[in-house]
């Protein structure tokens, strides 16, 4: 059927190709005679001209304004490589730093054409945010994020703002907490996630300082981030023994007389202040802290073939990450120890947290989350997210699984033993009910005048929801000397990050 003509007081318009073949050929005419071409005068053309001109004005508008809106310099504009970061130091405003709650931390304030940046809480958070006397954090890490230099494009005028996990009260808080500490610190955590919620390093300094004006003091070693130094853990590193134990079923009744011998070229053991203790299962080995049975089951359960041998232990701590690197947002910590076939004495030292057994406190914090909740070990974070100055999520942080896992066989094991010495040996309140806190201490002798002091606690038991390692590591004394300061954190995490019950 072919197409019918319609009919308007303009003429005869044929449907389909006629149409636009006419269309053709009425615009070749308007070219050759634009006064007379298809009855189109000078007045229409010029109409239907400046309606043309005024779609094109309007697209390079809406171009110009989407450009200022975005500011963003792509990868593939010419200019993209001529930017350098010394440009955007002087050129753009560094973006802010935020806590969980939105509260400033850290912002760039523009004077009289002069910048400059301006922070609060710099004690609490020197370690955490600072970058000078060589130090790297929040400002170092993240500082291409801050001044507007991404890997697909570049931000023109702001940086983008930085979240971190942190509540900068809670911070400041537990700071407040840590007098009788001078170098030490704490760091507290999401047990489920591994987010950190504080982090804590003692000494503390004014970061806000030119670097050439404290060299030397960060040449003394006194600016160091000691949550993420690896350290001899004392007895909080009977932990790590109980795991690998536990992971092999290995869960043996032994005497303990308060010291224990194995043999020539072995160090004999001794309990705290020769303190025995009868028989005993791992779970009352951890609440009583008791050297003799960790170092006994060690021993025996490397000897368990009639020879000695620590591969099936190496084994175990490799599966809770030893001898590995752990990267996080700010860096890297490490654990490890030194244990050989051929050396007994290292096997049984380490097996209570002496010897070269060494870790972070930051690793601690991993470790006893994954006991006390379902054996998943997280890769702790410190920042939630950057956003543009206008508020547009540019990258977002998700809780990351490592491949290190507690069997639940240890984790149903160790939590036995931290239940029972959050009870009964430390007597931690949570929540105006008691035994609701697991718990380990430990202390390591490092020196004649120094022990590594440490306290590990995650709660409510019931459901465990806060983790922390409050540690001390300057001078003498004993971990119970940090109970106070333990049950004050537990007070302080309580109130601040327990949500408020809207009134009735």
């Amino acid at each position: 059927m072919k197409k019918k003509a319609s009919v308007s007081d303009k003429g005869v318009h044929y449907p389909g190709k006629k149409k636009k073949d006419e269309s053709i050929h009425r615009f070749a005419a308007l070219l050759r005679n634009p006064g007379k071409a298809g009855g189109m005068t000078n007045l229409l053309m010029i109409t239907r001209m400046s309606f043309a001109m005024f779609l094109v004005v309007i697209l390079l508008l809406g171009v110009t304004l989407w450009s200022a809106a975005s500011n963003n310099i792509s990868i593939v504009d010419p200019e993209y490589d001529r930017i350098t970061v010394s440009y955007l130091e002087d050129y753009n405003v560094k973006g802010a730093i935020y806590d969980r709650n939105g509260e400033i931390i850290a912002q760039t304030v523009v004077e009289d054409g002069k910048k400059y940046r301006e922070y609060r809480y710099i004690e609490s958070i020197a370690h955490l945010i600072g970058s000078n006397y060589g130090q790297r954090a929040v400002e170092s890490y993240f500082y291409s994020d801050l001044i507007g230099y991404r890997r697909e494009n570049i931000k023109s005028g702001y940086g983008d703002n930085v979240y971190l996990t942190i509540d900068v009260e809670l911070q400041n808080a537990i700071y407040q907490l840590l007098s009788d500490i001078d170098t030490g610190g704490v760091v507290v955590s999401d047990a489920k996630t591994g987010e950190v919620l504080t982090m804590i390093s003692l000494p503390s300094y004014d970061f806000t300082l030119p670097s050439a004006d404290a060299n030397a003091l960060y040449q003394n070693g006194e600016f160091v981030n000691n949550c993420m130094a690896s350290l001899t853990p004392g007895s909080v590193g009977k932990l790590i023994t109980a795991c690998v134990l536990a992971e092999n079923n290995y869960n043996p009744s032994i005497y303990d007389g308060g010291k224990v011998e194995f043999g020539d070229n072995i160090a004999p053991v001794s309990n705290y202040e020769g303190t025995a203790y009868s028989e005993m299962s791992m779970a009352q080995a951890i609440k009583e802290s008791s050297n003799v049975w960790f170092s006994t089951a060690a021993w025996q359960f490397c000897n368990l073939g009639g020879t000695f041998s620590t591969g099936e232990f190496v084994r175990g701590m490799s599966k809770l990450g030893f001898n590995e690197v752990i990267i996080t947002q700010l860096g890297e910590i490490s654990q490890s120890h030194q244990i050989s076939s051929d050396d007994p004495n290292e096997l049984v030292q380490s097996s209570f947290g002496q010897g070269k057994l060494l870790v972070s406190p930051l690793y601690m914090n991993i470790l006893t989350s994954a006991i006390v909740t379902d054996g998943t070990m997280h890769t702790p974070w410190f920042v939630s997210r950057t956003e543009s100055r206008r508020g547009k999520l540019i990258s977002q942080t998700v809780p990351q699984e490592l491949s290190y896992t507690v069997s639940p066989n240890a984790c149903n094991m160790v939590k036995e033993g931290m239940l029972a010495a959050g009870r009964d040996e430390y007597g931690f309140i949570y929540n105006g009910l008691e035994g609701e806190v697991y718990a380990k201490t430990g202390t390591a002798e490092i020196t004649s005048t120094r022990n590594n002091k440490f306290i590990t606690c995650s709660f409510p038991a019931s459901d465990p929801q806060y983790t922390f390692t409050v540690f001390d590591i300057d001078g003498l004394g004993m971990s119970y000397d940090l109970k106070p300061t333990a049950q004050a954190i537990i007070n302080v995490i309580t109130e601040y990050m327990t949500p408020e019950t809207p009134e009735a």
